[in-house]
């Protein structure tokens, strides 16, 4: 038997230098969308970053099989993190999401609901209020 080449949903997330708040953002995702939907996975992509981000994320993938990670040696900007992580995302949905976490996880169901009620191939949203930038 082979493994499934796609799962129900995939989170991209690029990172470049989150050692202090990688955790928090993967145990969101893994909370609000690897926990609730069987099969999804999380994949993180370590754009170059000059702190632990990638040995942190390393240790998160080896203890959650969910998690991939995907290390880039020189930063590749954000457009190239996402390039990355789209390219190893296997879900027949993809989400992506700054390792900031800009909006709240929960969001997906509504996200999707959207999808559903539209007949729609994507869902884009922002920040109403991004002043604290």
């Amino acid at each position: 038997m082979t493994a499934p080449t796609s799962v129900p949903v995939s989170v991209v997330m690029p990172a470049y230098n989150e050692a202090d708040g990688i955790r928090v953002a993967v145990a969101a995702a893994q909370q609000h969308v690897l926990d609730k939907l069987p099969g999804a996975e999380l994949v993180v992509v370590n754009d170059g970053s000059r702190d632990n981000t990638g040995s942190i994320l390393d240790e998160i993938a080896a203890a959650d099989p969910r998690v991939r990670v995907v290390h880039h040696p020189v930063n590749r900007k954000l457009g190239g993190s996402i390039k990355s992580g789209l390219a190893e995302s296997r879900g027949d949905l993809v989400l992506y999401t700054d390792a900031d976490l800009p909006f709240d996880m929960d969001e997906l169901q509504k996200a999707c609901r959207l999808m559903r009620h539209y007949e729609a191939d994507i869902v884009s949203a922002w920040r109403l209020d991004r002043t604290g930038e």
